[in-house]
């Protein structure tokens, strides 16, 4: 697989998703995250934008979660992420970025 560019900024969107997972949340998979819960680690203004952004680069699927109770959330895409083997503080898996170059 070729590397994707993405910017700083993107990078902060997965950086509070993978911890989210690994510092609030115990989940099967450490690679998804509530969009309400990452909106105060990330400016809440760009949020939407860096989500359309990476979502448009193949990075993240976003899912609306209608009538869901806690909302919509995003997932970062296989072919980005492998886990380690190592489980975080709040038992879910540890997950390491691949496949990107920050520019």
């Amino acid at each position: 697989m070729t590397t994707t560019q993405i910017t700083k900024l993107e990078m902060t969107v997965l950086n509070a998703i993978q911890q989210w997972t690994a510092k609030e949340f115990t989940s099967d998979n450490g690679n998804w995250a509530y969009v309400h819960e990452i909106a105060d680690k990330v400016n809440a203004s760009q949020l939407r934008a860096l989500i359309t952004t990476l979502k448009s680069k193949g990075v993240l699927d976003w899912d609306s979660n209608e009538g869901g109770f806690d909302g919509a959330f995003v997932t970062i895409k296989d072919n980005f992420f492998t886990e380690t083997g190592n489980y975080t503080q709040t038992g879910s898996p540890e997950i390491k970025f691949i496949n990107l170059e920050i520019k």
